[in-house]
This record gives structure tokens, C-alpha cells and sequence, in this order.
């Protein structure tokens, strides 16, 4: 009788730790799955901002800027506006802190890095979006 109930608990408790080594793998696997998607913006735009535009309601509000001798971002709209043809990032309305910052280094023509996301790219514009920005 004490050897049957021995072997009951051992074989449910080989099952949980099946079950455990299971939960374990899974929570690796979606941490490293998203330690790959966060990186998918590792484009990084350094240099003074050359021009910052915004728009209105009937454009969304957005705003979008070029960095000084940015043009090479592969699958990122450019243009000319009077500094070049360089990049277009964009950053949304609702975005404000990050504008801050932006006009803040325009004003005083302190260098940043953008991290820009290639992976969100406007598909009508082609705009890439500004994911963060560090005065340098």
C-alpha cells in the first residue's frame, strides 16, 4: 500500500515538473521574442535637427523631422526641404514630451540620436517613425 502511494506522488510530481519546464521554456521564449521585436528600431539617426515640420487636423496632426546628413535609411521616405535630401521621421500629435525635446536641440543645435522604427514605416508617406530621441 505505501509503495503505491509513493509511486501516485511520484508520478504527479513528475508531471508538474514536466509542466513547470514547460512554463519555464515559454516565458524564455516570449521574453526573447520581445527582446527581438524592441529592436527592431535599432536604426540610429544622428546629427543636428536640419527641419522640423508639423501639420494640422487635416494632415493628423503629425509632425516629422530630418537630421543633418541623414539619408540612408533604407525603406524611409526622403526629401528635399531646402537642407538636402535627407530621411523623413515622423513623431504623432500625442507625442509632446518628445517634441519638447526636439525643439529644445533645434533651438540650440544640440546633436541627437533618433532611434527610428523601420518597422511601423507610413505605407501612403513612407515616413519612418521616431521611436526615441537622446540629446546628445
Amino acid at each position: 500500500m505505501v509503495l503505491r502511494v509513493e509511486s501516485v506522488y511520484l508520478a504527479k510530481f513528475e508531471r508538474k515538473n514536466k509542466m513547470n519546464k514547460k512554463i519555464v521554456l515559454l516565458i524564455a521564449t516570449i521574453f526573447f521574442t520581445l527582446s527581438i521585436v524592441n529592436n527592431s528600431y535599432a536604426v540610429e539617426a544622428i546629427g543636428t535637427i536640419a527641419v522640423i515640420r508639423t501639420h494640422g487636423k487635416i494632415d493628423n496632426k503629425i509632425t516629422w523631422l530630418q537630421i543633418t546628413g541623414v539619408n540612408n535609411i533604407a525603406g524611409c521616405t526622403s526629401g528635399d526641404f531646402g537642407k538636402g535630401q535627407l530621411n523623413l521621421m515622423v513623431i504623432d500629435f500625442d507625442e509632446s514630451q518628445m517634441l519638447s525635446f526636439l525643439l529644445t536641440a533645434y533651438t540650440s543645435n544640440t546633436p541627437v540620436l533618433v532611434n527610428v522604427d523601420v518597422s511601423t514605416v507610413n505605407q501612403i508617406s513612407g515616413m519612418c517613425r521616431a521611436a526615441n530621441v537622446t540629446l546628445r
